[in-house]
């Protein structure tokens, strides 16, 4: 009747397996003023709900300028002897939506405000052990922040709940095959800042209409540790980049898929890992300025199709070479790098390369 208010749940372990609604202007209001991880004593919410129904309704449903703060759910009977599918774990489903110190553990789809538009909605200190979908984020929602995002398969395994099993390798492994970290599909002026992810097959993905700011991003032990198929018409930028690969595939710290038709700049970004090959452009434009590249696997930059700028970028351990420029590719230029080896150009596309590196 006041038009809002907190729905506070005080310290200690419920049970939620039915869905619920969290009208405009409420706030449930848990017990941690702080991140927070699943082996804390906090607000806990055990649950089944959703089990076998990965697209149904979420259980949490977050309607304009509503909010959650303070609290855990987990999934208590998920295990990685057979892992099923679960519908969300929360959606957005209107403006001005807030998500703060909220962790997610053993979730199988964690933040969803794709399926509606959430303008302006904000997520801070969350953390998540995610299985096949992180954080999506679409509708066309405009102004969105997202920042200080923990998600690790520790959220999983390192816990204190009794229950189902919870093996951390078998997680990881699915997670190589499975997990998409953060998905930010059509949006405009969405901003992600200072968010990590351990363990997925797309660390972050910008697909369909993204238009992103990127600060601070780190994948490790990432397959795709960053994947690329957005249509979108502005630039999308990434700052102060760090990536890792690991685990069994195809593996590149940089993947610009077929479907990919912008542009995307990447300023001061650092890898390392076992890569198969450090960054692949399929389509679209990729401009790497300053950075550094300890481990390349066979060839630090591989075009396939589209066109690449590199500029100021150390380029370490490589098998094949330091640019492969296959058929296919519309451009490349090089200036101002530097290189472990003396560089190596391979030139299958017989395109003129540009810039002093390239002579």
């Amino acid at each position: 009747a006041a038009g809002g208010g907190v729905v506070y749940v005080p310290n200690g372990i419920y049970r939620l397996d039915n869905r619920i609604t969290v009208k405009s202007g409420v706030e449930i209001l848990g017990s941690m003023d702080n991140p927070h991880h699943t082996k804390i004593t906090s607000t806990v919410f055990f649950t089944d709900y959703g089990k076998n129904s990965p697209d149904g309704e979420a259980l949490i449903t977050l309607q304009s300028k509503a909010g959650l703060r303070g609290f855990t759910v987990f999934y208590d009977k998920q295990s990685t002897a057979d892992i099923l599918p679960y519908a969300y774990t929360i959606r957005g489903a209107g403006s001005d939506i807030y998500i703060v110190n909220v962790t997610l553990s053993y979730t199988y789809q964690g933040i969803d405000l794709k399926t509606n538009r959430c303008d302006n909605h904000y997520i801070e200190g969350a953390a998540f052990g995610a299985l096949k979908n992180g954080i999506t984020v679409g509708g066309g929602s405009t102004g969105g922040l997202i920042r200080d995002v923990q998600a690790n398969i520790h959220y999983i395994s390192d816990n204190w709940f009794e229950g189902a099993e919870r093996d951390v390798t078998k997680v990881l492994d699915y997670n190589h095959q499975n997990l998409e970290g953060f998905v930010i599909s059509t949006t405009s002026k969405q901003t992600m800042f200072n968010n990590f992810i351990f363990g997925a097959w797309h660390g972050i993905a910008l697909v369909d209409e993204a238009d992103a700011y990127i600060i601070g991003h780190g994948t490790d032990s990432g397959i795709k540790s960053v994947y690329l198929n957005s249509t979108g018409s502005k630039p999308i930028n990434f700052v102060n980049t760090q990536l890792v690969n690991l685990g069994d595939g195809d593996k590149n710290y940089i993947l610009a898929d077929a479907g990919f038709t912008g542009t995307v700049n990447f300023y001061n970004t650092n890898v390392w890992g076992i890569p198969s090959n450090a960054v692949v452009v399929n389509s679209g434009s990729l401009n790497l300025i300053s950075g550094t590249f300890f481990e390349c696997g066979g060839a630090g930059i591989t075009v396939k199709g589209g066109e690449a700028s590199i500029s100021g970028v150390y380029l370490g351990k490589r098998t094949l070479a330091d640019f492969n420029i296959e058929q296919g590719a519309a451009g490349f230029r090089a200036f101002g790098n530097t290189y472990t080896y003396t560089k190596r150009i391979q030139n299958e596309a017989g395109i003129a390369l540009k810039g002093s590196d390239c002579k």
